[in-house]
């Protein structure tokens, strides 16, 4: 405070004797950093990432309808931490998780699910990569290819990905990927169901940083994009 004052002093006795308003010198920020960014000492004010989506959301009304045929993009994690599968055995698991993404994607033709293979998960990531190997693997065999029907679904499993239907399983070499966050990796899924014929793109996730991401590459997408 004893700071602030006297360089208050020193303003006002400049403001008078080059004339100048005070009520200018006032508008703009005094310190290194505007206030709306930074603290009085100086350090970055902590920000609220879902407030910017609510103010994002203001701009656009819900859509009513999404074209078809479209592809649904789900957040693999977030859906499977949503999971609560203490009375369940890890093959349960998977074909409860397999249930709840097509549910998700229950009105379009593909479905892809996207894991960030670096969040962290079960606070190990060793325990978080095998479960993900595990997931991927029960929905490989048979009995499980056979719940998909007629969809269409892409799996991100680290480096690779795979283009499982109900009748074989293959990996797609234009969807492998290095991106360490599940964010980025979702345009690039986005970007290939356009370039397959999909009218549109539903991406499922409850991220700010999904949604950013969305607004800035969608001119760059050739088709309609909804989250």
């Amino acid at each position: 405070m004893q700071a602030d004052r006297k360089l208050f002093a020193h303003m006002v006795l400049v403001a008078e004797s080059r004339h100048l308003q005070m009520s200018d010198v006032l508008s703009h920020p005094l310190g290194p950093l505007p206030w709306a960014l930074a603290n009085g000492d100086g350090t970055l004010r902590k920000t609220n990432k879902a407030a910017l989506a609510r103010e994002l959301e203001k701009q656009v009304l819900p859509a009513e309808t999404i074209p078809g045929p479209s592809a649904t993009i789900i957040d693999g994690m977030s859906l499977v931490q949503k999971m609560k599968g203490n009375d369940q055995t890890f093959s349960q698991l998977a074909d409860s998780a397999l249930t709840q993404i097509l549910h998700e994607g229950a009105r379009s033709q593909r479905i892809d699910v996207v894991v960030d293979p670096w969040r962290r998960f079960l606070r190990s990531s060793a325990n978080k990569a095998n479960l993900i190997r595990f997931l991927v693997a029960e929905w490989k065999t048979p009995n499980l290819r056979d719940k998909l029907n007629d969809k269409q679904l892409y799996v991100a499993s680290e480096e690779s990905c795979l283009h499982i239907t109900k009748d074989q399983w293959a990996e797609v070499a234009g969807l492998q990927s290095n991106q360490e966050e599940a964010d980025t990796r979702i345009i690039l899924h986005a970007a290939h169901a356009t370039e397959e014929g999909y009218s549109a793109v539903a991406v499922t996730a409850d991220d700010t940083d999904v949604l950013a991401l969305c607004l800035a590459f969608s001119a760059d997408i050739s088709r309609p994009l909804f989250q």
